[in-house]
């Protein structure tokens, strides 16, 4: 088994970083049995509860826990009718390495998704900060940087993709050009392919 590579104070306060530059404001801390260290969180769109545990097994212990918790706060703050309401995801980390055999009861957890949603980390998948983002994916935004290609638009890079495909370059930008001036595209190319 791979040595942890967090504490739990580490592991807790990197989720929580992760979660406020995403755009979630740091609520409470809040008291949950079981739990090391409980953090709540909030967007316009969803509410976190971020719970770190010292063992797996204190986690599959004490989870419904954590769960009861955030529906408690959950239905005391926000109306049925608010979409927040529907939107709740309960985070469950430990920085200990997962003992195989309760491999299954973590799937179970996870696939859990009466109440709320849980995000529980696959084994030994905690070993830097890039892993608990990957934890936290489904609460973030997408990302929309894009790899600059030299500010080339899609459209821009139609004539090299069509030719590996063997359609001739000169022709795609013929249609291109043509759809942009609203030209007919069958009698551009017509023209073209018919000159001396």
């Amino acid at each position: 088994m791979n040595q942890p590579t967090f504490n739990l104070d580490t592991l807790m306060g990197t989720a929580s970083d992760i979660l406020e530059r995403a755009g979630y404001r740091r609520r409470d801390a809040v008291d949950v049995p079981g739990s090391t260290e409980s953090t709540l969180f909030e967007d316009p769109y969803g509410v976190v509860l971020a719970s770190g545990y010292d063992s797996w097994t204190s986690l599959l212990e004490t989870w419904t826990e954590a769960q009861g918790v955030l529906v408690e706060i959950m239905s005391q703050y926000l109306t049925a009718s608010e979409p927040k309401a529907w939107d709740g995801y309960l985070v469950l980390l430990t920085p200990s390495a997962l003992d195989p055999e309760l491999e299954s009861k973590i799937n179970e957890v996870r696939a859990d998704t009466t109440r709320v949603r849980k995000l529980v980390p696959v084994s030994g998948q905690l070993r830097d900060a890039t892993d608990v983002e990957r934890v936290l994916l489904p609460l973030l935004p997408l990302a929309m940087e894009m790899e600059k290609l030299n500010d080339a638009t899609a459209v821009d890079l139609l004539p090299e993709l069509l030719a590996r495909k063997d359609i001739d370059p000169v022709h795609t930008r013929l249609l291109i050009n043509a759809m942009a001036n609203q030209d007919p595209l069958v009698q551009t190319l017509h023209v073209e392919l018919n000159k001396p």
